[in-house]
């Protein structure tokens, strides 16, 4: 796995943050970001199911019910076991005792 952090250098809106992972998912399968807020998480969720893409994208936030988070979780997990292409976009929660493991991990 690979930790790449973006934000402590420079300024990353959601439309390089695009670009940084749609360029990453030419060289890898699946990539976790990790955003403050939840409103972040849901905007840039938002922004990846619009854009042309040839990937599996899933947002995990406390604001799910936790039976459907397992549920998101168990669709990662199934897609990772087919080593298709897989973003999830979520905020701290999945830090705590989530147990997958993805390429590339984004913490903004």
């Amino acid at each position: 796995m690979t930790i790449v952090d973006k934000a402590t250098d420079s300024l990353f809106n959601q439309d390089k943050l695009i670009n940084f992972i749609n360029k990453k998912l030419n060289d890898v399968n699946n990539v976790l970001i990790i955003l403050n807020t939840k409103k972040a998480v849901k905007d840039l969720y938002e922004a990846l199911l619009v854009s042309e893409n040839n990937f599996h994208v899933y947002h995990l936030s406390t604001s799910m019910c936790p039976n459907h988070r397992v549920h998101i979780l168990e669709k990662v997990i199934n897609h990772l076991e087919n080593k298709e292409k897989v973003i999830c976009v979520s905020t701290q929660l999945i830090e705590a005792g989530v147990n997958i493991v993805l390429n590339v991990l984004l913490d903004l």
